[in-house]
């Protein structure tokens, strides 16, 4: 009898209040917005041709590459690709290197292809003033993160 008595109660319980959410226009109270933390990169602007704007640590002004973090936590670049040529993703490796949320990373495309004496990263190849796409590749080697396709350049003028 006890059971039968719950049920009961619970089935009224329920009745009063789908009854009290109708007298109120049906409104349900809403929740607080949950967030993902995930890391969001993108090749964000490029220089095609340095002249004299930026400095690597060898004191040479190379062309450069800037990968943002957009999203809202740390992202581990180790494994993910650069490249300027669609036939070869994985032509150039980052080395283990964070990007915290929000922030960016200038790598310098020299053709040097290692850490300078500064610990800027350099690719191991040069973009073309003339226009080209540089594109971020994950580190399955062919899935595409982010890509800039750039038009011929100006000396000292970056494009993003």
């Amino acid at each position: 009898m006890a059971r039968w008595t719950n049920r009961r109660h619970a089935g009224t319980f329920a009745r009063k209040c789908w009854q009290n959410r109708r007298r109120q226009g049906g409104q349900i109270e809403s929740l607080e917005p949950r967030l993902a933390l995930t890391a969001q990169l993108v090749v964000s602007e490029v220089m095609a041709l340095n002249r004299d704007a930026l400095f690597d640590g060898n004191g040479d002004a190379s062309d450069w590459i800037e990968i943002q973090n957009l999203g809202n936590s740390a992202a581990e670049l180790e494994g993910y690709y650069l490249t300027d040529d669609a036939e070869r993703p994985t032509r150039w490796r980052f080395p283990t290197s964070d990007l915290p949320a929000g922030e960016s990373l200038i790598v310098f495309a020299s053709g040097d292809a290692g850490p300078d004496s500064l610990g800027y990263l350099h690719t191991s190849f040069r973009l073309d003033g003339d226009g080209e796409s540089v594109t971020l590749v994950a580190p399955d080697g062919f899935s595409v993160v982010s890509q800039l396709v750039f038009p011929a350049q100006e000396s000292n003028v970056a494009f993003g």
